[in-house]
């Protein structure tokens, strides 16, 4: 009997649930967007393509609601961009440019390590919040 789908590739068991579960990064809700700018063929690039390979999946596991889009080739030099949403605090109508906010991180010559926890840091919730949250989605789903 051949291998279900998700278990074909390059390291089959990125695509396993108890994988894509322990993923430590989970996005405040203001993260909209989540771009990755890298090149394939430089080694200033290597430690976000490191990222990549073993983190995006746990990211877009863990954060169904921001899209993930990768940007290979276009800049020599490797970064991460973030596009928050910036809440309005009246009604005003404003155009798609002001509703969001760009914040880029550079990742020339950091390792894969590095990248991930500088995320965690300035984008991820804390570990309080996750806990908040946690308790909170429990409760909710279980009202007895």
């Amino acid at each position: 009997m051949p291998a279900p789908m998700f278990l074909r590739g390059a390291a089959p068991w990125r695509n396993t649930l108890a994988y894509l579960e322990s993923g430590s990064i989970i996005f405040r809700p203001l993260v909209r967007v989540f771009t990755l700018n890298y090149t394939l063929d430089k080694p200033d690039s290597d430690g976000l393509r490191r990222f990549i390979f073993w983190h995006l999946a746990q990211i877009q596991y863990k954060n169904p609601t921001v899209q993930c889009v990768q940007f290979k080739n276009t800049t020599p030099t490797p970064f991460v961009s973030f596009y928050l949403s910036r809440p309005s605090i009246d009604n005003e109508e404003k155009s798609e440019e002001e509703n969001y906010e760009i914040v880029h991180m550079d990742c020339y010559k950091k390792t894969s390590n590095e990248i991930h926890d500088s995320i965690r840091r300035v984008m991820g919730k804390s570990e309080l919040q996750q806990r908040i949250d946690s308790e909170l989605t429990a409760r909710l789903e279980n009202p007895a």
